[in-house]
């Protein structure tokens, strides 16, 4: 069954079109990459994924058979951590907002993702005193910790060290193979890392989406604009 189905989705943002007609189903393990510069609608089409924007027409429907409550979505985000909180207390805040799991039970289960992701050490730290690498770290430990329904990482990769973007990397791999649920990467840089990793890549442009079905499809694609995301 699809986890995500959006069918002909459309956003008006300041009176503008920001998303037009956009249609996607996905189901669990699926892996999908949304790629374009700035201003063509990338942003709108996970914002209303996350729910952070209305869709102005179309729908989009989140819904799993797991029998577990578990919240639809998990946004990792460029900037996303409370700075008057330590990692930790950042990780395992929506659990306990909504309820998921115990606070004892959160904490444990997310020193056990921290010690995963190399960053146990600094779970008491706040986030102005550390790298971008680690804070982004953090962020994934909060989305894994809620196991949600569809993951959406935005630029997940970028303005991190090398080993932190491993990490993530290794991650997104976990969950593909996992199989449970959707994962969707929003990137405005290079293609490169996510060719043998995603099935679908969708190009946003001028408000729309093309999709292609793998990297075969994406690469045999002539149009010249498309060059400068494999590089």
């Amino acid at each position: 069954m699809n986890l995500l189905e959006i069918d002909g989705m459309t956003v008006v943002r300041g009176g503008k079109p920001a998303l037009t007609d956009v249609s996607l189903a996905a189901g669990p393990g699926d892996c999908v990459v949304i790629f374009g510069r700035f201003g063509s609608g990338k942003h709108s089409f996970i914002q209303s994924i996350t729910g952070v924007v209305r869709p102005n027409a179309g729908t989009l429907r989140i819904q799993d058979p797991r029998p577990e409550p578990r919240l639809p979505v998990a946004y990792v985000s460029l900037e996303g951590l409370l700075s008057n909180l330590t990692l930790i207390e950042n990780a395992i805040l929506p659990t306990l907002y909504h309820r998921l799991l115990s606070r004892n039970e959160a904490r444990a289960r997310a020193m056990e993702i921290f010690a995963q992701l190399g960053i146990a050490a600094l779970a008491g730290h706040r986030p102005d005193g550390i790298g971008n690498g680690a804070r982004r770290l953090a962020q994934v430990a909060r989305a894994l910790l809620l196991d949600p329904t569809v993951y959406v990482f935005d630029d997940p990769l970028e303005e991190i060290d090398i080993e932190a973007a491993q990490r993530v990397r290794s991650v997104l791999q976990d969950l593909k193979a996992r199989a449970q649920s959707v994962v969707i990467v929003a990137t405005t840089g290079t293609l490169r890392p996510y060719l043998d990793w995603a099935q679908r890549f969708c190009w946003a442009r001028a408000w729309r989406v093309q999709t292609f079905a793998g990297k075969e499809e994406l690469l045999a694609c002539p149009t010249a604009d498309l060059k400068v995301y494999l590089s």
